[in-house]
């Protein structure tokens, strides 16, 4: 059942707070985990399973203009909540790191990526039972970010040729 439009709006600004491209760029550079399509030597096009790209613009209610804006917000806080989380592993703080997990996974619920989904809560699952087997859990969401952050730029080239 979809929730009313003013629900979802309150949802996405939760979700998605108003980042700037400056604000990521004060944070150390090394804990950014850039998210860059471009740098990928991979041919821009949607990867089967990694968003369900229908289930999201229903949620959008057909709007593929809002669905594009919703996805750009969630690349970059993504590529924030990446650094985050990198940052909690490398001083091996488990609360940490199962908030910024949590929130990723929240955040791939809302925009119908589900495997991203599934990946951080099972790495917020290990981080919270405290198990130190976080580096290879991240490897993996970081290659499903970076499967992701394609299918996204696919998804907005597609709607620019609209």
């Amino acid at each position: 059942e979809p929730r009313p439009v003013r629900t979802r709006r309150r949802t996405l600004r939760w979700y998605y707070p108003p980042t700037t491209e400056s604000a990521i760029a004060a944070a150390p550079r090394m804990l950014l985990i850039r998210l860059d399509p471009a740098m990928d030597k991979l041919a821009l096009r949607p990867e089967r399973g990694v968003l369900d790209d229908q289930e999201l613009l229903r949620r959008c209610l057909g709007n593929r203009d809002l669905a594009a804006r919703i996805l750009e917000k969630f690349r970059v806080q993504l590529e924030a909540d990446l650094g985050w989380l990198a940052e909690a592993i490398r001083c091996c703080n488990c609360d940490e790191a199962a908030l910024a997990a949590h929130r990723i996974k929240g955040a791939s619920a809302n925009v119908s990526a589900h495997g991203l989904k599934e990946m951080a809560a099972e790495l917020e699952r290990v981080a919270r039972h405290g198990e130190h087997d976080l580096l290879s859990h991240l490897a993996a969401l970081q290659k499903e970010s970076r499967r992701l952050v394609r299918t996204v730029s696919a998804f907005d080239a597609s709607h620019d040729h609209d």
